[in-house]
């Protein structure tokens, strides 16, 4: 049987069909059926020690910086200074390869499948950059390999398995019910750990800004991260399978899964941004660079 026909990928498009949402929905489900599955028991004694951590920074403040162009105006020495103060700083996948890189985090979080079993340079780099700063704590989702070499007691586990659609959990005990998207889980992450206050910088998601297509008219996007460097060229999204209309469907779905976690104490440091689940932090230019172009919000 074809199961393309069967099930529809979430990253195809839906549009007004009722038998496509259907689809999409009977493949979450179905996955989630078969993974659930594997190996229960090992994976509820591999979540023991997430759950001896919930609420153990209830009096801190977080700063979970993602990856999206707003990381850019990060101010290192601000940072730094409040991290010196005792709040944890947040980081995620290629943080490491970044400028703001010297500014070493207290919690990682990795949950791109890139990142683990055959990696490439890029990722090597990344989990030799977390080797070598052994005060960073590392979150991974449950059953996936880590490098041989690293060590495992700094290795925290969380539920990586989906239940998107069915669910509105955000508890990285529990099936999740928000995309599969590393700083999703990274605010899950922070949720769990009971930060007073998560400022975060970089979750934008405004990679439509980059959307091009390819000599062939497939979609394509161009570099967006904020440390991307060098000529740019499009990448073709070879995951998309309904083209440029799929494509808004999931920055749609981007925008709505933040909502999921509305009730967290969170602020955003970017006062351009198009996310509007959170409130701008009254405090933004504490952490920022100066910028004169850069609206100043009464």
């Amino acid at each position: 049987m074809d199961m393309q026909r069967l099930f529809l990928s979430q990253h195809d498009y839906r549009g007004l069909s009722v038998t496509r949402l259907l689809r999409m929905r009977a493949r979450v489900a179905a996955k989630f059926a078969v993974q659930v599955c594997d190996r229960p028991v090992q994976r509820w004694h591999s979540l023991r020690r997430l759950a001896n951590l919930k609420g153990r920074e209830g009096d801190r403040e977080a700063i979970l910086i993602s990856l999206g162009p707003s990381a850019r105006r990060i101010d290192k020495d601000r940072v730094l200074e409040r991290q010196r103060s005792g709040s944890r700083v947040i980081s995620l996948n290629h943080y490491a390869l970044s400028d703001l890189a010297a500014l070493v985090p207290d919690y990682y979080v990795l949950a791109d499948p890139q990142f683990f079993g055959e990696i490439g340079p890029r990722e090597a780099a990344v989990w030799e950059y977390l080797g070598s700063h052994t005060r960073i704590t590392v979150f991974v989702p449950n059953g996936y390999e880590v490098p041989p070499s690293f060590p495992l007691s700094r290795i925290i586990r969380f539920n990586n398995l989906g239940l998107d659609g069915f669910s509105r959990n955000i508890s990285p005990l529990r099936p999740r019910g928000f995309l599969s998207m590393t700083a999703y889980h990274a605010l899950s992450v922070a949720g769990f750990l009971g930060f007073s206050r998560i400022l975060i910088v970089g979750i934008d998601n405004d990679r439509f800004r980059a959307l091009a297509l390819t000599e062939d008219r497939a979609a394509g996007i161009l570099p967006h991260h904020f440390f991307t460097n060098g000529p740019a060229s499009v990448q073709r999204l070879d995951w998309l399978v309904g083209g440029v209309p799929a494509f808004f469907e999931d920055v749609a779905r981007l925008f709505g899964d933040l909502w999921l976690f509305a009730d967290l104490p969170i602020e955003n440091l970017d006062p351009e941004t198009l996310v509007d689940a959170f409130p701008i932090a009254d405090d933004y230019l504490d952490f920022l660079e100066a910028d004169p172009d850069a609206p100043v919000l009464d």
